[in-house]
This record gives C-alpha cells, structure tokens and sequence, in this order.
C-alpha cells in the first residue's frame, strides 16, 4: 500500500470514533424530541406560569414562578398566604425584594443562576434546540444507573456554566441532571454537586413536563430540595412591567 494511502486510512480510523459519536448524539437527541412533543410544539411556548411548592428541610413555601423565552423570570414566595420575597431578572438584571429591606440590585452570579433557569431545556427549549443554535452539546457516553442505561449528556453554554443530562435509553428522556453550582446563591455563594432527579412527567399543551424534581447534594448525600408543580400554563397574558424591580 502506498504511504499516501496508509495515511489516509490512519486519518479515517482516528476520525471514525469522533464521527459515530456525533451521528450517536444527533439519532439520541432527535429521539429525545420526539418523545417530550416535537419541535413545534415547543416551539410555541412564548412564556410560562408554574404555581409549585417548594419543601427545604427547614421549611415549606408556595411559589409562583414566570418566564419569557425573551429571558426574563420573576419568582414570588409565599409563606402563610403573604408573599415573604420575590426577586427577577429584567432585561439581564438581577433583582430581589423582601418586605424588610425593599428592592436591591443582585450580582452576576445571581444574574446567572436565574438566566439558566430560562436557558437550560426544560421551559422553552430542548436538547435539540440547543444543539442546532450552536450551544455546545456533547455526548459523554453511557452509564448504568440501576437496571437502566442511561447517555450522559453535556450542555455548556455561553458563559461556560455546564450541566450533565442523564437520557434513559428505552424512554429517550431526562431522568436526572447534575450540575455544580450554588443552590441559593444569594445566601451563599458556595458551589457543590448537585443531582436533580425529575419525576412524573405529564403531558401539557402537546409537550411533556414534570412535576416533581428532588435536589441531592452528591458530595455529602444531604437532601436539600423537593419541588411540586401544582400547575403549568402557556403564553399568559401579562401586565406591563410584570418583570421589573418593585
């Protein structure tokens, strides 16, 4: 064989791998897709109202949270039928209130934590929406969790924060995500690894959510969260400057 040609096909045997993982990762994401509803039905969603309850280990609260696919959020808590804090993200500004101290100006790390919310899959987009507008999505192989195969997925977007999707190979959807970051980060900036395990999935407006995700710090084992989605609602009308600071 001439050595023109041994170099071409050593050039072909390193690059196979690299490019059965790329076709691996499209045939998975497409599977995904389809069985959380199709492109157009997300494709739809131009904001959300999810009323939930959030249980911490030292207390439990109702919540209502809204979101734009324009990047804006504002979560209310409410704690004995009285709104106990609040705090958003306007036009890339990060904002909280408490009835003690009023309205104050948030960091970037909260700026972050809160624009992941809306950026990550799961209120507007999916895998494959991020796949095709360039975010990086990487296939990072399989892992058996129980009697279950799992592809471990991993999202990095623009600002570098990454977080690992765990995609069942019989059902093709998320059943857990890990990610290192603060929980509250307003209160404590201290990153840890935390998994986050969704439960329930339900069909809404032809695509399909959960209603439970539970939070465990995998360092130490330590519970930390547990969210229950009481409803889920599409392209609400909202007020003008629903998202600003007040």
């Amino acid at each position: 064989m001439k050595l023109k040609a041994i170099k071409w096909l050593l050039l072909l045997t390193c690059l196979a791998p690299a490019v059965s993982l790329a076709n691996d990762l499209e045939g998975l994401l497409a599977r995904n897709l389809e069985a959380i509803g199709g492109a157009e039905n997300w494709a739809r969603i131009k904001n959300v109202r999810v009323r939930l309850t959030i249980e911490e280990p030292d207390f439990q609260v109702e919540a209502t949270y809204v979101a734009s696919r324009s990047g804006s959020m504002r979560i209310d808590i409410q704690q004995n039928g009285q709104t106990v804090f609040r705090e958003g993200l306007d036009e890339g500004t990060a904002w909280q209130w408490t009835e003690a101290d009023g309205v104050s100006i948030q960091n970037e790390q909260s700026a972050a934590a809160l624009r992941h919310g809306i950026e990550f899959p799961g209120r507007f987009f999916t895998l494959m929406d991020l796949y095709l507008n360039g975010t990086s999505v990487a296939l990072e192989g399989q892992v058996l969790e129980g009697d279950s195969t799992q592809w471990r997925v991993r999202v990095t977007l623009a600002d570098d924060f990454s977080r690992d999707y765990f995609i069942d190979e019989t059902t093709a959807l998320i059943v857990r995500e890990h990610d290192r970051r603060a929980f509250h980060p307003a209160a404590d900036p201290t990153a840890v690894l935390i998994e986050t395990r969704k439960e329930e999935p339900e069909w809404v407006n032809g695509v399909l959510l959960y209603r439970i995700s539970r939070n465990i710090n995998l360092e130490t084992g330590e519970w930390l969260a547990t969210t229950r989605v009481h409803s889920f609602e599409h392209n609400i009308e909202l007020t003008e400057g629903y998202f600003n600071a007040r």
